[in-house]
């Protein structure tokens, strides 16, 4: 009875170790494809993190070109402000120099 139990039982346990092996075929198949799906992922966010880098500098010269536009329209503001103001300041001094030369009146 043993012996005939011994067939099926050699044929249980190949069938269990082809199993076994499938499985870890099949598990370090897995595994590489898991590797590569992360390495990729990896790749793709390095891609996108340069490429909001490269968006926010490209932001900050068009801010800071604004800036600088901003500042030079208002020097030149401010400059013509001057130049329109310069005669009338101009008028005052004089004026006043003049009054430095009079006599004091009566006090």
């Amino acid at each position: 009875m043993l012996m005939l139990l011994d067939g099926p039982a050699a044929e249980a346990a190949e069938i269990i170790a082809a199993a076994h092996r499938d499985a870890q075929e099949i598990i370090r198949v897995a595994r590489s494809e898991a590797d590569s799906i992360v390495s990729a992922a990896r790749q793709r966010a390095a891609a996108g993190a340069a490429e909001r880098v490269q968006e926010a500098v490209s932001a900050a010269r068009i801010e800071a070109e604004s800036i600088r536009a901003a500042g030079a329209s208002e020097a030149a503001a401010i400059q013509e402000r001057a130049r329109q103001r310069l005669p009338a300041l101009t008028d005052r001094a004089v004026a006043l120099v003049r009054d430095l030369g009079k006599p004091a009146g009566p006090s």
